[in-house]
């Protein structure tokens, strides 16, 4: 989630004295840091900063493992969960006239790291008529998910790596985008001088060697996560 203009010029001035944006606009600089916060946390998925609330509907987990038990894994979008804000009932709208309706403790964490929950009795009211009173059809459940807790506790080969990406989008910015068109010599001879250009293997940020370290700078956080798998398993200690 991407903070607010106060801390992206608290991160600017925490760039600039490794080397980065010096000089630039401000107004170039603020979105120039904006465009490599966003591009940091797409690659990771997750947040820089645990300090948002990010809410997201889905369809309630059936299936014959499932079938007339009284809870549901989900995986998250972002990983590294810190806490889980509420859980929403959301009725058949097309069937029914109840309000949607929050549901209180009914979502526990079963791995923060990999941002899997478990839903036991997540219901609406007995007293409506409708399927989401037995059985949900839809949740939508608030989060808040991140690496770290204050802008003081990013690492700072994190910073560097939010000031390589933040500089080459600012010189974008500055040549009318004529940086981004810029390729390197991927070959060359000695004898009759010639050489070849080319771009780099596109990654996950870009296609520059800049944003080539960037990334090799924020790869050690990013988790690979596989499908999650719904069991029987006891969940682990926490509620909302």
């Amino acid at each position: 989630m991407i903070p607010d203009d106060g801390v992206l010029q608290a991160t600017i001035d925490d760039v600039i004295p490794l080397g980065f944006l010096s000089g630039t606009a401000s107004d170039i600089a603020l979105a120039a840091m904006e465009t490599a916060w966003d591009l940091a946390e797409r690659a990771l998925g997750t947040d820089l900063l645990a300090t948002g609330v990010a809410c997201e509907v889905y369809d309630r987990p059936t299936g014959h493992i499932d079938y007339n038990e009284r809870f549901g894994f989900l995986k998250l979008r972002k990983t590294h969960l810190v806490t889980i804000q509420s859980v929403t009932v959301r009725h058949d709208q097309f069937e029914c006239d109840c309000a949607d309706e929050e549901v209180s403790g009914c979502a526990h964490i079963y791995n923060e790291r990999l941002s899997h929950i478990r839903l036991e009795d997540c219901f609406g009211p007995g007293d409506c008529s409708c399927a989401a009173a037995g059985r949900p059809s839809q949740v939508e459940v608030c989060y808040t998910a991140g690496l770290w807790g204050t802008l003081a506790e990013i690492p700072r080969s994190v910073l560097i790596a939010l000031g390589l990406i933040s500089q080459w989008y600012s010189e974008v910015m500055e040549t009318s985008g004529e940086q981004a068109s810029t390729a390197f010599v991927d070959s060359w001879r000695s004898m009759d001088y010639s050489e070849s250009y080319g771009f780099l293997e596109k990654n996950v940020i870009g296609t520059s060697p800049q944003l080539g370290v960037a990334w090799n700078l924020l790869r050690r956080y990013k988790i690979k996560r596989g499908v999650a798998m719904r069991s029987y398993l006891a969940a682990q200690p926490g509620r909302s």
